[in-house]
């Protein structure tokens, strides 16, 4: 199993990804799907070539402000509640690190949105150390609720608790 940098080759699942979780229209899955390669950063991992879930993050203020904010975590639904999800975060972590300390600063925060309907996700949140901070009804549409999470970095070791970067550092160079 590995996790890495998503890459042009990814492209179509992405697309596809976004036209199975959030709208039909295929203009807006290749939109979704340029920002997630060319503007925010994301994470795949895969197993024998196949693309078991991701994990998408993006810089929010200025890069000195040290601000990242969580915008997607997404496994396949047979791979679910296998650890998983905890692997790509603690991934995206050493991520977000390396890439604020490659640009001279340091990762201070994560922010996260999460459906109110989705319960695995909240439980994931908090076990890696994220805070509901505020309750959002009717935020992103009419008749959805959202929970704003926060994750605040005192230092490099509380965004990445026991997380050994080892050999994984290598393929999510900044």
């Amino acid at each position: 199993m590995e996790i890495r940098l998503a890459e042009d080759l990814d492209h179509t699942y992405l697309v596809r990804e976004y036209l199975q979780h959030f709208s039909p229209d295929f203009g807006e899955a290749k939109r979704y799907a340029e920002c997630n390669l060319l503007w925010d950063r994301t994470l795949v991992i895969e197993e024998d070539g196949l693309i078991l879930g991701t994990l998408s993050w993006g810089v929010r203020e200025a890069i000195q402000s040290g601000i990242a904010q969580l915008t997607g975590l997404r496994i396949i639904p047979s791979r679910r509640r296998q650890g998983l999800g905890t692997r790509l975060l603690e991934a995206g972590f050493a991520d977000m690190s390396a890439y604020f300390t490659a640009r001279s600063t340091r990762l201070r925060q994560v922010y996260a949105f999460a459906p109110g309907d989705v319960l695995a996700l909240p439980f994931l949140l908090k076990q890696q150390g994220f805070a509901p901070v505020i309750h959002l009804d009717n935020w992103r549409e009419e008749g959805r609720t959202d929970w704003l999470y926060i994750h605040t970095c005192n230092e490099l070791a509380s965004c990445l608790g026991a997380l050994d970067l080892g050999e994984a550092g290598t393929c999510l160079e900044p």
